[in-house]
């Protein structure tokens, strides 16, 4: 899952990709390099990040995201989908009005009015939802106390969370988890996540993705230098761990991992 970010302050590349024409040199760069799907996002959730109204985030998604998907049709790789990163039902549904088929990344986890989303989705069968963990959107910027017991915390957070979405009629294989490494957890959450994602794998039975790459705890393990291939390597454990997406900044630099998923189908 390659990231583009059409948002003035997102904590990596914020402001890179406003234009249009940015944005989808950014898109057609992405898949060049190996993505097979294109997250795309218009509201930074980053640490105490201003959150926006989804009028405001429809009026930066719009035309990137119709152009994004010309691109995909025009590629007719089925393998190819859209993805997008946003917690409002309003956005899901004007997405929905012309696309047949995506992954809504939903790092609220169905913390819309109404649980509006997972509703959309359980009338698109092909579709798929993201619930990502999380303590709070934005996260802290100071992370609590680590958790020593933080996949019991994942497990039960996640129970509660698809038998929302299934009590709502989303299939059980429109779910795809999210730990949320870096959504208010420090250094110690994050690699303990990381060492026992195996156990929320097989506890669920449902398909894992992480996103480690350029987060904050990334840069205390390996400074600034360090970031793409310290994310790298955090990824490499999760794919070992049994994580099937990786949701990444750079997705070139993946593309030895894309191999050994490969090889592990």
């Amino acid at each position: 899952m390659g990231v583009l970010n059409v948002t003035p302050d997102s904590f990596s590349d914020g402001g890179e990709y406003l234009s249009l024409d940015k944005a989808v040199e950014r898109a057609e760069k992405l898949i060049q390099d190996g993505a097979e799907i294109i997250d795309i996002g218009a509201e930074s959730t980053r640490p105490e990040a201003n959150l926006i109204s989804s009028e405001q985030e429809w009026s930066r998604l719009e035309d990137t995201l119709r152009k994004v998907n010309e691109i995909i049709l025009n590629r007719n790789e089925p393998e190819l989908i859209l993805s997008i990163d946003t917690r409002k039902r309003e956005v899901v549904e004007k997405t929905l009005g012309f696309l047949s088929r995506i992954i809504v990344n939903d790092v609220s986890a169905l913390e819309d009015e109404n649980a509006g989303i997972a509703k959309l989705i359980a009338k698109r069968p092909d579709s798929y939802i993201v619930i990502n963990h999380h303590r709070g959107i934005p996260p802290t910027k100071n992370n609590p106390k680590a958790n020593p017991q933080i996949i019991h915390e994942l497990i039960r957070f996640f129970s509660s969370k698809i038998e929302l979405a299934e009590k709502l009629g989303v299939q059980t294989k429109q779910i795809i988890l999210d730990p949320g490494l870096g959504f208010g957890k420090g250094l110690k959450e994050n690699l303990l996540i990381i060492k026992n994602l195996e156990e929320i794998r097989k506890y669920f039975q449902l398909p894992i993705m992480i996103g480690a790459s350029r987060k904050r705890f990334i840069k205390e393990l390996w400074g600034d230098a360090g970031q793409d291939w310290g994310s790298l390597v955090v990824s490499a454990l999760g794919i070992k761990a049994g994580a099937n997406i990786i949701r990444c900044h750079e997705p070139k630099f993946y593309k030895p991992l894309k191999l050994e998923f490969d090889l592990i189908d």
